[in-house]
């Protein structure tokens, strides 16, 4: 394991809290919706621990806004939305899509400081990306390319998943794939063999990027591990698991099946997409969404998989409670396998650290 005390003196002035206290920076582009999530309907949820409304205009183009009117802040969620206007349902007063006044149904005038704030929102491939940080800083260019962009996939979405932890805790069980063996026993690995545990991967660590990789030759998919990636049950294939993390908003998982005899055909591929995005300080949103080179995204598929992200969140679930429950002064113990996860902890702290809330 490196040695993560080998830090420049201005890093070692950041204190890395536990990952169920993790502040989350702004600065960043999260995942506010699947792009399939918004129509031209009005579209609520709680993100960075603010409400936000979001819908699409006449042209596709999507909208998001802070969910509150400024006279008595009534959700404009609850409004009406009327030609890429909402009329707020308390007591009439409209807002555009920049989130401008544009009508006080009591008045003439529209006083200077009645507005909305409005979010930059970007559609990528299936998600829809919001920036709630220092407008100045706002970069679309920063959000990470998905993997699926050529075309030669099947792209579908899943679900939103509500998770009752902290966003970190989130981040550091998909970047430690070796709980995989033991609480989604079967899914990952081949039943009790384990091989996820037991296979050391190697890491890559870039800026605010992380990679932990790992090969098994001659793999042989159960049936379960063959349903799951359209696999032929008992046929040896030479498999690359995967983990790519695009700190603090998003993971690529990808699993790539290999001919054995010829390592340049794939016989199968799946990106799984998990954009990871703080609701609050100890609740957070597990997106899930697919690339394959199968067609996929059937209930059977939403089924399976929302059966082990059930499984994270009561484990993460745990986790949370316990921090929140238990003596300031407990001590986590880390081993070996936690080094992707701790290595990305202190990459968010010091994104945190380096704004100004």
């Amino acid at each position: 394991m490196s040695n993560l005390n080998e830090l420049s003196p201005a890093t070692k002035r950041v204190v890395v809290p536990p990952a169920a206290r993790q502040r989350f920076p702004r600065n960043q582009w999260y995942v506010a919706a699947a792009a399939a999530e918004v129509g031209t309907g009005l579209f609520s949820r709680m993100l960075l621990g603010r409400p936000v409304v979001m819908y699409r205009k006449a042209d596709g183009a999507p909208v998001a806004l802070a969910d509150r009117c400024p006279h008595r802040g009534f959700p404009l969620s609850k409004s009406v939305l009327n030609n890429g206007v909402i009329r707020c349902g308390y007591h009439g007063i409209s807002f555009d899509s920049s989130g401008a006044c544009v009508n006080v149904p009591t008045q003439e005038s529209v006083p200077r400081q009645m507005r909305v704030t409005s979010f930059p929102i970007v559609e990528k491939s299936l998600w829809l990306w919001i920036w709630m940080g220092d407008p100045a800083k706002m970069d679309p260019s920063l959000i990470p390319d998905l993997g699926c962009e050529n075309g030669n996939y099947h792209n579908a979405f899943h679900k939103c998943y509500p998770i009752p932890g902290n966003f970190q805790l989130v981040h550091e069980n998909v970047l430690d794939a070796t709980h995989a063996s033991y609480l989604h026993t079967g899914v990952i690995d081949n039943e009790e063999l384990s091989e996820v545990t037991v296979t050391a991967p190697e890491l890559e660590v870039r800026g605010n990027f992380i990679r932990t990789s790992r090969t098994f030759k001659n793999f042989i998919p159960s049936a379960l591990v063959a349903r799951a990636y359209s696999l032929q049950e008992g046929v040896p294939v030479d498999r690359y698991l995967a983990t790519e993390s695009h700190l603090p908003s998003f993971v690529m998982i990808i699993n790539r099946y290999t001919d054995p005899a010829n390592p340049r055909n794939i016989i199968s591929e799946q990106l799984g997409h998990i954009p990871i995005t703080p609701a609050s300080d100890t609740t957070s949103y597990h997106f899930l969404g697919f690339s394959t080179t199968y067609p996929s995204g059937g209930p059977e598929d939403i089924e399976f998989f929302r059966g082990v992200i059930d499984q994270d969140a009561l484990a993460i679930g745990a986790s949370q409670s316990y921090f929140e429950e238990s003596d300031a002064n407990f001590k986590e113990i880390s081993v070996k396998a936690d080094e992707a996860a701790l290595r990305g902890r202190r990459i968010v702290a010091e994104m945190a650290a380096s704004e100004e809330y």
